[in-house]
């Protein structure tokens, strides 16, 4: 997999208790896809992550797109998702399939995936649903719930998954800031409240290609709180190891409060030592995180003149995205 599209590929583990599901006309779109679907009632869309949540019932719905498999196009998809998600590769995630089925899902030919799992003693029942565009986009929707609940809400899984449609275009959400990138630059790809940046504007990005994250932490960390947090957020990463900050200081963005880092570490996926660039930008109610990895035609000195051209768009209607007096 490219090492670019892996800043895409996480898991979310949540709780899914049984509710009623909305009426027919409530279709939600999720941003950043061409996924829509019919909502559970009480859900909307995710501020963190791609897929729809219910706060008060600590439940989600992850979606993901993804490219065709650089493979021949005229492979089987169904038996091709089949040899990459297999008995033994979901044991090696903690996974134990319990079953398959092969179904129509939006309009295209899909697999379901179900499996359970153990976290913090706690046995889940996960489903992942697959389904594709032949030589286009693959699609995974993932749902996990505790195993207690699977008798109550097999309907409204049911029920969500036949209501899934694939749109001709993708929906997008409005930025609240703005960016200056340099020339050539662009928005490669969207992902929940993730932006891509490419210098091709393309996605997935080649490995040898710059590239810039930003995101919405949606956290909001009080000034005197901001040092330990940095440190937290440096130090301690998911697909990383051997992690040494090299350096940290303070600067402002656009009148923000904001913090640059240089983190040394080790790649899990592919065992490479590489350097890593963070940008915190605080605001009153949440927190930006702009990053990238160090490259011999990406400094640091590069990464902050970009850091420092964001800005919060004037007409961002929500007076809460001011920075702390």
């Amino acid at each position: 997999m490219n090492k670019r599209f892996s800043l895409y590929c996480f898991l979310l583990f949540a709780c899914m208790p049984a509710r009623l599901w909305a009426d027919t006309s409530k279709i939600i779109p999720i941003p950043g896809t061409r996924i829509s679907c019919i909502a559970p009632e009480g859900f909307s869309l995710s501020r963190g992550f791609v897929g729809l949540e219910s706060i008060e019932y600590q439940t989600s719905i992850l979606v993901m797109e993804l490219p065709w498999p650089p493979t021949d196009d005229d492979v089987d998809f169904i038996s091709f998702i089949k040899t990459q998600f297999n008995r033994q590769t979901l044991a090696s995630k903690g996974l134990v399939l319990a079953g398959e089925k092969v179904a129509k899902i939006g309009g295209h030919d899909g697999i379901i995936f179900t499996a359970t799992q153990v976290v913090n003693a706690v046995s889940y029942t996960k489903l992942l649903i697959f389904f594709a565009e032949k030589g286009k986009t693959v699609f995974q929707i993932q749902v996990a719930c505790p195993s207690t609940n699977c008798t109550n809400i097999k309907d409204n899984i049911n029920s969500f998954i036949k209501s899934i449609k694939v749109n001709d275009t993708k929906f997008t959400i409005s930025l609240p800031y703005t960016l200056s990138l340099p020339e050539g630059w662009a928005l490669a790809k969207q992902h929940g409240m993730m932006e891509f940046y490419t210098e091709t504007g393309k996605f997935p990005a080649e490995d040898d290609e710059l590239f810039l994250a930003v995101l919405n932490l949606h956290e909001k960390v009080p000034p005197l709180e901001r040092a330990q947090w940095i440190h937290s957020k440096n130090t301690k990463r998911n697909h990383y190891t051997n992690v040494k900050v090299t350096s940290t200081e303070k600067f402002k963005v656009d009148g923000l409060s904001a913090n640059i880092s240089v983190v040394d570490c080790l790649s899990l996926a592919d065992q490479k030592q590489i350097t890593k660039f963070y940008c915190y930008i605080f605001l009153e109610d949440t927190t930006f995180l702009i990053e990238t990895d160090k490259e011999p035609r990406f400094n640091k000195k590069r990464f902050t003149d970009i850091c420092k051209s964001w800005k919060l768009k004037k007409t961002q209607p929500n007076k809460s995205l001011q920075e702390t007096p």
